[in-house]
């Protein structure tokens, strides 16, 4: 069963799901509600469809749907059962929320040219959408299911929104040279580096020391971070460390810094 042909087929109990969602969210009174119903409408979406294609079920109606939320809402709303609305917000404000920060502090304030790479979920992708002036946001990610789902949630995005960025793309299939040789301003590799195999790794570290006018932000475990941040400062690439956070500054405001 197509992701793609199953949301298309129960596209009314879809918006029900998405009203539902929207609804508890107010009702629960969570900080950052638009990104957070995202996040719980792109998770629960994943969950539904792989059960019913556990099951075989093709069809689905608001009944099914609403027994689904219902039954596992500790999963679409962590603060009614084992976290806490202060944790979750928490788990917001250090982390995605810490990637808007990051841009918003950069010389790249409009026309910003994002590329996600293995953006999962787009559920970051959806919050800097909504809060940016974004021209053209491109998600990278190998698993189709994932890039179908993406699709859905950026129609719910355009519709609920009204916003329209001029180009979204979401991606499984492009070559991992030709992604990044793609123009953007903005590159984002989040929990996605340890995937990279050897030559992968070699031809991203030469990508980045190529770069120009660019704003690199680079997340991943501690290890994979300290690895990435040795071999910049071989080549002598400058990079900011912030936790697990790795960010390179190829743009105007770098140059200068270093001319000092």
């Amino acid at each position: 069963m197509l992701i793609r042909d199953f949301l298309l087929k129960n596209e009314k109990s879809f918006n029900f799901l998405y009203k539902n969602i929207n609804n508890t969210c107010k009702s629960i009174i969570t900080k950052h509600i638009f990104p957070r119903q995202f996040w719980e409408f792109g998770n629960t979406l994943s969950g539904v469809y792989r059960l019913c294609e556990m099951m075989g079920i093709s069809k689905v109606d608001v009944d099914i749907i609403e027994t689904i939320t219902s039954t596992y809402s500790m999963n679409y709303f962590p603060e009614l059962t084992h976290m806490s609305a202060k944790g979750y917000n928490q788990y917001y404000s250090e982390f995605y929320i810490h990637f808007l920060d990051i841009i918003s502090k950069s010389e790249f304030l409009f026309d910003i040219k994002i590329l996600d790479f293995g953006c999962g979920i787009i559920h970051m992708g959806l919050l800097l959408l909504d809060s940016l002036a974004i021209s053209q946001y491109v998600g990278y990610d190998i698993d189709g299911y994932i890039v179908d789902l993406n699709s859905e949630l950026i129609k719910y995005f355009s519709f609920y929104t009204k916003k329209h960025v001029k180009k979204i793309e979401i991606d499984a299939h492009t070559k991992f040279d030709d992604i990044l040789s793609g123009n953007f301003n903005v590159c984002i590799f989040c929990n996605s580096i340890k995937s990279f195999k050897s030559h992968h790794m070699k031809r991203w570290i030469t990508w980045i020391k190529s770069c120009t006018n660019k704003l690199i932000i680079i997340y991943d475990q501690y290890s994979i971070i300290n690895t990435i941040q040795n071999s910049l400062c071989v080549l002598e690439i400058d990079c900011e460390r912030d936790g697990n956070y790795l960010i390179v500054r190829k743009d105007s405001k770098a140059a200068i810094r270093k001319r000092r």
